[in-house]
């Protein structure tokens, strides 16, 4: 590979690239280069890390509600994870602490040298500052993610199509039968309706008017619009999970199967699940949880829901899918670890994560299970069983 290592940071780059465009200011980026250097606990419920959070940026940095968003994937060891646009690392970490092996790119070299900063004491993950188009990594990996990144496509790539430009690069490093993970906000998310500001343009109705720049701007989808896109690209084969209030900070993460299920009724989970603006808009005009009981009642919710996080599965060739294939499906047999020649399901319908910002002994997730005799289990775990919970 064509990388030089920065050892002060940890990192690999290549040299000759170009500057990247996306930054929230230099000043504010090694703000948070400091801070991270700082700590002397860097993991992810690192208690350091709260008494930074000043704002709306240093939440978004470093909320312990960011990792909620893929706990229900359960990757763990023996997965291989490309995460691409990484950021300042707030998943890269929580996946590293799994036991995967993880290679992180991000774009910006100021974003990512804070998230090597953060990842610096796990060895089994590595970040290269470079274009998530470009990047040249060890493949092919179980898992590729795209984490609020497909919206900004067509700001940096000059391709016809820059959304399937960014799909197919992804493609390229996501192993048959690997999946890939995109978190992005809905175009018709029942906020925006609710005179909420559009999570990137800042002023309301702007994604429900469809009033995007279409060229060079931020853009995000509907359901059925990010579904064709999907498939466009050969990822028919769709898990749609729904994160509340959205997938920056989630506290509750909804499966498909949680809104059709005849004893589960989702939205009394979002009682208390209030839609966050960004913006600072106050203005609400109607209730969203009376609203969400009739989306639900009418089979829109997850249609209107604020975020999405998809698992597209990468199809098998047709003599890996006949059982012929060797490789990862292999070994993962050998290792007791279900084959990813098998359609990914979520173990369960609904997640629940309460009091990640409390004592870290006291985070707790909750899982609402489907038995096949009927009826839900309920199952509460506390995420760090080995800390005191005071």
């Amino acid at each position: 590979m064509s990388y030089q290592k920065d050892t002060r940071y940890n990192l690999y780059f290549r040299p000759e690239a170009e500057a990247f465009g996306y930054s929230e200011g230099a000043e504010a980026e090694q703000r948070l280069l400091d801070i991270v250097e700082r700590l002397h606990d860097r993991s992810t419920f690192s208690p350091e890390y709260l008494d930074n959070i000043v704002d709306w940026s240093t939440r978004y940095h470093f909320s312990r509600a960011r990792h909620c968003l893929l706990r229900p994937l359960d990757i763990g060891p023996g997965d291989r994870v490309l995460e691409l646009g990484c950021g300042t690392g707030a998943i890269t970490r929580y996946l590293g602490e799994t036991g995967a092996e993880v290679t992180a790119v991000e774009g910006s070299l100021a974003r990512a040298r804070v998230a090597a900063a953060r990842c610096a004491d796990l060895p089994n993950v590595t970040v290269i500052a470079d274009d998530l188009q470009g990047a040249e990594v060890e493949g092919p990996y179980d898992w590729v993610t795209f984490i609020g990144v497909l919206e900004y496509a067509a700001a940096y790539s000059e391709a016809e199509d820059p959304y399937q430009s960014y799909l197919q690069a992804a493609m390229r490093h996501l192993e048959p039968g690997g999946k890939l993970v995109v978190a992005i906000e809905n175009q018709l998310g029942l906020k925006y309706f609710n005179a909420c500001g559009e999570d990137h343009l800042g002023k309301p109705f702007m994604g429900i008017q469809d009033l995007y720049q279409r060229t060079g701007g931020p853009r995000t989808f509907g359901r059925q619009a990010l579904s064709r896109v999907l498939a466009r690209a050969g990822l028919p084969q769709q898990q749609w999970l729904y994160p509340y209030p959205d997938y920056k900070v989630p506290s509750i993460v909804l499966s498909d199967a949680a809104l059709v299920h005849s004893d589960f009724q989702a939205h009394d989970l979002l009682l208390r699940s209030d839609s966050e603006d960004y913006s600072d808009n106050r203005q609400r005009i109607f209730d969203e949880a009376l609203v969400n009981r009739v989306l639900e009642e009418n089979g829109l919710l997850g249609d209107f829901s604020n975020s999405f996080l998809v698992v597209a599965q990468r199809p098998l060739p047709v003599e890996k899918a006949a059982g012929k294939g060797k490789g990862r499906n292999a070994r993962a047999a050998s290792a007791g670890k279900s084959s990813s020649a098998a359609p990914w399901q979520p173990a369960a319908l609904a997640w629940t994560f309460a009091a990640v910002h409390r004592h870290r002994g006291m985070a707790t997730e909750t899982r609402f299970i489907p038995q096949a005799q009927g009826g839900i289990r309920v199952t509460k775990r506390r995420i760090l069983p080995d800390e005191p919970v005071s």
